[in-house]
């Protein structure tokens, strides 16, 4: 493990003692320190990420005002001895804090060229009077066993439940991490479960209350998982050795000092005294999209062996290499402990695949209360059959003639719905876009997707008075294309959805695995590219498929009825 450099940094009086190296002697330095003013350097970094989460046409602007910022801090707190040295060095760095510095954003100081965190793999420790409630840390070993929390219970933040299935699915490409999947758990499912694993997930809405720090939390169903909890956690088996908490200012906090040593002052606070060794969040809001990739990209490097400290600035750097430097979703994320510390030793080579293989494509999370992740494993994998064409057909048939009789009684009950004068949500023109195959390890899965297609066609016109696109419009659009809509993702989906002037499109996949087909439905709006709702349908059978296409009907009423009531 490599040694990683250390900045010591120290309160006395007036003045900030700065010692830096990993020799066995070290000199220090000594600055003075207007307390007033680095607060408010903090604060204006802080106020510029926030600003950047919400103005994202500001993106130059906000990059600068940050580098300004950052640059101000760093002439007011580093003495130019340690500035230069540190210059030289790259690697780890460990910063141990004085507990009143906890709350300046050290990763974001900024020397003329980089910001700390993009030169170095920065982590942090604090010297505090505080006792400590948890017990030695436990050792991990492949494969490291990782609880995702993925927690949307308002259902206002969509890109939570991608969050959970994009970091199973990348995990499930690794051999170093095995990952298990819990939706919209309540705070006693979570205080039960946490001990089980190594490390812990976190994706969601996390709160800091300055007035009351022990009650900020992360949001679940039925209530908050609070600091207070957590700290509580502490004895008999230790906690998880990593907890990563990927929601808007998860790591904020006040200065760990007051008259009071059993005060917690916020999550991170909490997690560390109750015995978490290596605890990442952020201090400000996260921007939605980016704190996925950057989930998958910190995680990967965890199971493929790095440093902790290198899997978060490589997760940095990737965020930084996609959506531009000046977006700052590389910025928000803090690491408490050591960043040389390695889980899982050696690199391992992951297996080479195409996520499009992987199986199966996880719909919303917010209809499955609890249940582990689905993944293949290789004893699952069979060679695929031979084509079955009478299946097919069988399949078609059943399908036209079911379409068939379920639109004769559709004129009927629209006709009576009119009569008895049952309420009306305002009807939305809805196009069926197919479901793909692409996903399928197994042969066969033509005719299970021609069968759920024809079903949740039928339960849609039955149950709805929404528009249906003509399928005759949608099959001229696929030869037009020539590539099946299904398998273009949100993106194309949408697209495909505004040629053909729908105002939600319906798409999905399936995949065989043993002879069972399972499928993943979504519903996008091809205005806002937004997922509006998506379910997983395990076998098919036309109880589960006319359950499905009930869900998704009431789901675009609920749609309909708070457009109008806003």
């Amino acid at each position: 493990m490599t040694v990683p450099l250390r900045l010591s940094l120290q309160v006395a009086g007036d003045a900030v003692t700065c010692t830096l190296g990993d020799a066995t002697l070290s000199r220090r330095h000594e600055i003075a320190f207007d307390r007033e003013r680095a607060h408010g350097l903090a604060r204006a970094v802080v106020a510029t990420l926030q600003r950047a989460t919400h103005e994202r046409a500001l993106a130059e602007r906000n990059l600068a005002d940050l580098r300004h910022a950052g640059e101000q801090l760093y002439l007011a707190l580093l003495p130019a001895e340690v500035r230069e040295a540190l210059r030289a060095r790259k690697g780890p760095l460990l910063l141990e804090l004085d507990e009143v510095l906890v709350t300046v954003p050290w990763e974001l100081l900024y020397d003329g060229q980089h910001f700390l965190c993009r030169r170095y793999d920065v982590g942090r420790s604090v010297a505090t009077p505080q006792p400590l409630r948890g017990q030695p840390a436990r050792s991990v070993a492949r494969p490291l066993r990782m609880l995702v929390l993925a927690a949307d219970p308002s259902g206002a933040l969509p890109a939570v439940a991608a969050e959970g299935e994009a970091l199973c699915a990348a995990m499930d490409r690794q051999g170093g991490v095995r990952a298990v999947l819990l939706a919209d758990a309540d705070p006693a499912t979570v205080r039960r479960h946490l001990k089980e694993y190594d490390a812990v997930h976190f994706a969601g809405h996390a709160h800091h209350d300055p007035d009351r720090p022990g009650r900020s939390g992360w949001r679940l169903r039925d209530g908050d998982l609070t600091a207070d909890d957590v700290v509580a956690l502490a004895g008999g088996s230790p906690l998880p050795l990593m907890v990563f908490a990927n929601g808007c200012r998860s790591t904020q906090t006040d200065a760990w000092v007051g008259d009071d040593p059993t005060r917690v002052y916020g999550l991170a606070n909490a997690f560390l005294l109750a015995g978490v060794r290596y605890y990442l969040g952020t201090q400000w809001d996260v921007t939605d999209g980016r704190g996925r990739e950057f989930a998958v990209h910190f995680w990967g490097g965890i199971a493929a062996g790095l440093a902790v400290g290198a899997a978060l600035r490589q997760a940095r750097d990737a965020v930084a290499a996609t959506f531009g430097e000046a977006e700052l979703g590389w910025a928000p994320y803090v690491l408490y402990g050591d960043p040389s510390y390695v889980p899982l030793g050696a690199a391992v080579a992951p297996p080479v695949a195409d996520p499009r293989e992987l199986f199966p494509r996880p719909g919303s999370l917010a209809r499955r209360p609890s249940a582990p992740y689905k993944r293949v494993s290789p004893d699952t994998v069979r060679p695929p059959p031979r084509p079955s064409w009478r299946t097919l057909t069988v399949a078609l048939v059943a399908g036209a003639a079911t379409l068939a009789l379920l639109a004769s009684g559709l004129f009927t009950l629209r006709l009576w719905r009119s009569r008895a004068g049952a309420p009306r949500v305002e009807p939305h023109t809805l196009a069926l876009l197919g479901v793909g195959t692409g996903t399928s390890l197994e042969g066969g899965a033509e005719a299970h997707a021609a069968a759920l297609e024809s079903c949740l066609l039928a339960s849609l016109a039955r149950r709805g008075h929404h528009r249906l696109v003509d399928r005759a419009r949608i099959s001229a659009l696929k030869r037009e294309r020539g590539a099946e809509l299904a398998r273009l993702g949100t993106t194309g989906a949408a697209e495909a959805g505004r040629e053909l002037r729908a105002d939600y499109v319906v798409y999905g996949e399936v995949a065989v695995v043993s002879g069972k087909p399972f499928f993943s439905i979504f519903c996008a709006n091809p205005a806002t590219h937004q997922v509006v709702f998506g379910d997983n349908l395990d076998g098919l059978d036309a109880k589960g498929c006319d359950a499905l296409g009930g869900r998704l009907l009431d789901r675009l009423d609920e749609i309909g009825r708070a457009g109008r009531s806003e």
